[in-house]
């Protein structure tokens, strides 16, 4: 079977069914790697924008064990979600296959599982139920570790638009069922009832109920999932693993596990993750993940054990002494290691919600220092965790999480300061003045209890806010406030910082900010629309801001105008300026940028822009839009944001300059500093973008972000999701730059020459030579580019030697790195016609032209160093064969595309490609003809002698003589050297010493 859909997948082979549809295994024709399909032709009765918004937010899911949503699209009737290829066995399979499991690897896998469901469940806003727990939808991979495949991403699909979740006999929780027991249900006084045998019964929002044949059971109707259904099927799970049964149908008929299958404190927990009673279960996958964490603790033979050591110590031998002590210590330590593994998923769970010092510390704790008998180490799965939460690799962008500030409350905005690197981070009832750099919290005000509460940092050391007392300023050097006074709702300070105004229902007061003089005060003709009291207020949904020097004030009001008042005037009132009469708009939002204010109103479906000229009080840019337009003074420009576009305003030529263009993704908030755009995206990411609009980094999150801001190497993010700030931080060291280029230049791969004195940049399009100062010393353009297959950059220092099949299948030598004499170097490119072409990496010069047999279409490949033999293969999984025998050491899970390998001493260095299709839409210098190309990701993957992974290294471009380096792609090549483990663990020491 061979069938194109959605453009770009190859529909291969049919590899399931079920009643909602067909799964296939299907091939992503430009990425060229496996993926699966779900084709499900139940008719759509909710509205396609919804449905695609709510698989948007399954496409941001990013978690260890559970595969990663691609795409969503319906062709013919037929709605396909393309998903993640996990290469593995099923637990189903396995079973089937009479496989026995031992304790200590259900329990790793049971944590596993928790891990993902914690995930799953703490989804925004209402969480991700799995629903149909069981040992088909739990993959096994090569590595050891699990995938919890299948969750549920059918979402509103169904006949009547209800979520429709079915259930396996077995696994299914009572509440499949549409039974709920109440909480004195006692399963022995129930022995007789039973679930009457129905395959076909579906729970939906309108529930069938399954009755019981014993009307003396106490059950109620109506029953809806959550979070302890999945608990039920992860129990059952779990007891169909260890027993090798799966458990009875009936919940009240399920016989607990006895010493003769588990461990009495593994039996316990499975029962009451089991337990009929949905109120007597675990209540979350958290508190079943902790009694996991608990397991030895509470095991009853380790407890008779201990309590019994010293009757055994007394009737037994030294020899016999010894084997008592040699097993207890065998325990122990299987103990002490189960539980450091489970503490190693605690840290990645940490470093993804951005609380990078706790991944650090959990890391670290997996990783002892001394040499005692219990001392017992994680290893690689440590080793690589602490990599990863310290990022030392992370070096392809200077950008990384840093670390989550908890508030009292959700938050309400996030205000910078101009003067310093402080934050202000505004919630209902107050505010915490922040200091990223020092990481801790300045100073905690009381505000005014009204979401209109503001603050605004006048100096290093002075802030005016919205007291709960009144309006204050508090000096931070001394810690008191210099001066109180009267209670507003609302306050705007002049550009100069001289006057300041405060609004208290129709009255407007005028003070001196230096003394807090009262200077004037007047009354408005007509009230203004003040959202009080309210958490949730669009801090930006009306207009109340000064001009530079305080003599304007503009607002917009109640009845839908817009106006300006003169403040020097004698009436304000009387002297007031319309700009817009009475109107339906209910969402505006003004800034005055010097002699000019602008401002944006709007109103579902549309938005107008006006800008003034107040001098002359003139009209000079208006603009429309049938989205909500956006509009802020930044760099003492007008910037606007329509969707996904944000341009600055030219007033004096009367055009715009586009900044940024996100092709599909909505902007939700942006800010602009000194050197970078940030973005809070509607799929719920945050990018930070070059001024040239290089997507230099991007966080996905299970949260919407309403606020951004910039200030200088800090970036805070606030959501109403979550009472706490995101922290993300430029860590821009000087000295981990290695040599530089033009950031405008596009290409696909950077090396440095085997000397360290060059770089050489390219792509199919052509090739950049730089010296080490960033100067171009030659570049050209490849002719034919549409024909060319491939390019590898080769240097004498390499060795490792490359095989690859020839248009006959035959595998064949394809350069071996004794081909090369010393310090000799260059860009080798092949064409489709066999043409191969050196091109030296001093000047760019044509070296030689040769012709090869045409390439085959199977893409193999073989590498080999001093050790390993490694085959990749696409569409197969990578091997490691010992070149000493040829005996196969290792298979690789990972399914992109393997580009090269090196062997580091006794580690390998495996680098790899992911292609993706750039969602940018740059202004670029040269090479403008392929914005919009595939994008590639390149990254490396590290393995010590066992070929256990130990680092994950993304945005590796090359490695040369022990250096790692990576391009940032917007102008920097960094380096690194590979770090030891004791090295990591000095730098973690470091990180929280500090």
């Amino acid at each position: 079977m061979s069938n194109i859909v959605g453009g770009i997948y190859e529909l291969r082979e049919q590899i399931g069914a079920g009643g909602g549809g067909i799964v296939y295994l299907g091939w992503h024709i430009n990425l060229k790697k496996p993926v699966v399909l779900k084709a499900d032709k139940r008719s759509l009765k909710v509205g396609y924008d919804i449905l695609r918004k709510e698989v948007d937010m399954l496409k941001n899911l990013s978690n260890s064990y559970i595969p990663q949503v691609y795409d969503f699209f319906e062709e013919s009737g037929v709605v396909y979600t393309v998903i993640e290829y996990i290469d593995g066995k099923s637990f189903k399979d396995l079973l089937n296959m009479g496989q026995v499991f031992c304790q200590s690897d259900v329990i790793r896998w049971a944590c596993q599982i928790l891990n993902a469901l914690i995930y799953l469940h703490n989804q925004k806003p209402y969480g991700i139920l799995h629903g149909d727990i069981k040992p088909a939808n739990i993959m096994l991979r090569d590595c050891g570790d699990i995938c919890l495949i299948d969750y549920n991403i059918a979402l509103a699909l169904g006949e009547d638009g209800a979520v429709r979740v079915g259930y396996s006999r077995g696994y299914a929780s009572p509440e499949h069922y549409g039974i709920s027991y109440f909480e004195d249900f006692d399963t022995n006084v129930y022995d007789d009832t039973e679930i009457v045998n129905s395959d076909t019964v579906i729970v939906t929002g309108n529930r069938k109920i399954t009755k019981y044949s014993n009307d003396k059971s106490k059950v109620s109707s109506g029953i809806r999932l959550d979070v302890r259904s999945d608990i039920y099927s992860l129990g059952a799970t779990l007891y169909h693993l260890v027993s090798g049964n799966r458990p009875e149908v009936d919940a009240t008929k399920v016989v607990r596990l006895d010493d003769t299958v588990c461990s009495p404190a593994l039996a316990s927990i499975i029962s009451k993750a089991m337990h009929p009673v949905i109120g007597k279960r675990y209540q979350s996958a958290d508190e079943m993940l902790q009694a996991f964490l608990d397991i030895y603790k509470n095991d009853k033979r380790s407890i008779r054990f201990r309590r019994e050591k010293k009757i055994v110590f007394g009737a037994l031998s030294i020899i016999a002494l010894a084997g008592v002590i040699s097993v207890a210590v065998g325990m122990k330590r299987q103990n002490i290691l189960q539980q450091r593994l489970i503490t190693v998923e605690y840290s990645k769970n940490a470093l993804q919600e951005g609380d990078k010092k706790k991944a650090i510390s959990l890391a670290l704790s997996t990783l002892p220092d001394g040499n005692g008998i219990f001392d017992i180490s994680t290893g690689a799965k440590g080793q690589e965790a602490l990599t990863d939460a310290l990022g030392v690799y992370n070096l392809a962008t200077s950008f990384e999480n840093d670390s989550r500030v908890e508030l009292p409350n959700i938050p309400l905005k996030i205000v910078s300061s101009e003067h310093n690197s402080l934050f202000a981070y505004i919630y209902h009832g107050g505010t915490i003045i922040y200091d990223p750099n020092l990481r801790k919290e300045v100073v905690r005000l009381d505000l005014i209890d009204n979401a209109k509460a503001n603050v605004y940092f006048l100096n290093d050391n002075k802030i005016l806010y919205t007291g709960d007392k009144g309006v204050s300023i508090y000096d931070i050097s001394t810690g008191k406030n210099l001066w109180t006074k009267d209670i507003v709702n609302e306050i705007a300070i002049s550009g100069d910082e001289n006057t300041f105004v405060g609004i208290t229902d129709k009255k407007i007061f005028v003070y001196s900010v230096k003394s807090g003089e009262l200077l004037k005060e007047f009354s408005l003709n007509i009230g203004r629309n003040l959202p009080v009291n309210n958490i949730f207020a669009d801090n930006g949904s009306d207009i109340f801001c000064l001009n530079k020097d305080g003599s304007f004030l503009a607002v917009s009001l109640e009845d839908g105008s817009v106006r300006i008042y003169p403040i020097n005037s004698d009436d304000p009132k009387d002297n007031d300026i319309i700009l817009t009469g009475p109107s339906d708009y209910s969402s505006f939002k003004g800034e005055f940028c010097d002699d000019y204010f602008g401002y944006t109103a709007s109103k579902e479906g549309n938005s107008i822009v006006d800008i003034i000229d107040i001098k002359e009080m003139k009209q000079v840019a208006a603009y429309n839009s049938d989205r909500q337009i956006k509009l802020k003074v930044l760099d003492n420009q007008f910037i606007l944001c329509d969707g996904s576009i944000i341009e600055s305003i030219d007033i004096d030529l009367g055009k715009e300059n586009q900044l940024l263009y996100l092709d599909d993704n909505k902007i939700e908030d942006f800010d602009i500093g000194e050197r970078w755009i940030v973005v809070s995206t509607d799929n719920n990411k945050v990018g930070v973008y070059s001024k040239s609009g290089k997507n230099v980094y991007e966080k996905n999150s299970d949260m919407s972000f309403f606020d951004i801001k910039i200030n200088g190497d800090w970036i805070c993010t606030a959501s109403r999701d979550d009472a706490s700030i995101l922290t993300i931080k430029n860590d821009n060291e000087e000295s981990l730059i290695s040599m530089t280029y033009d950031s405008l230049y596009l290409h696909d791969e950077a090396r440095v020459s085997d000397d360290l004195n060059r770089l050489i940049l390219f792509s199919i399009y052509g090739m950049q030579i730089y010296d080490k100062k960033g100067n171009i010393l030659s570049e050209i353009e490849f002719p034919d580019r549409k024909n060319i297959y491939d390019q590898q950059y080769r240097r004498s220092s390499n060795s490792t030697d490359i095989y690859k099949k020839d248009i006959f299948g035959d595998v064949t030598k394809h350069i071996l790195s004794s081909d090369l004499v010393e310090g000799q170097s260059f860009l080798e490119v092949f064409w489709y016609d066999g043409t191969v072409r050196r091109y030296d990496d001093m000047d760019g010069h044509l070296i030689s032209e040769y012709q090869i047999d045409k390439p085959s279409k199977e893409v193999y490949e073989e590498f080999r160093t001093k050790n390993y033999k490694v085959i990749s293969s696409i569409n197969k999984p990578t091997k490691i064969y010992s070149i000493k025998n040829n005996k196969i050491l290792k298979v690789l899970e990972n399914t992109d595309y393997l580009t090269y390998v090196n062997q580091i001493e006794d580690m390998l260095l495996i680098e790899y490609v992911r292609a993706s299709v750039s969602s940018e839409n740059v202004q670029v210098k040269k090479n403008s003809d392929i914005s919009g190309m595939t994008s590639v990701e390149k990254y490396g993957v590290l393995l010590n002698s066992n070929l256990e992974e130990i680092a994950r290294i993304p945005g590796l471009c090359d490695y040369s003589k022990n250096i790692f380096y990576f391009d940032d792609k917007v102008g920097n090549i960094r380096k690194r050297g590979i770090l030891s483990l004791s090295e990591l663990k000095e730098i973690a020491k470091k990180e929280l010493r500090n």
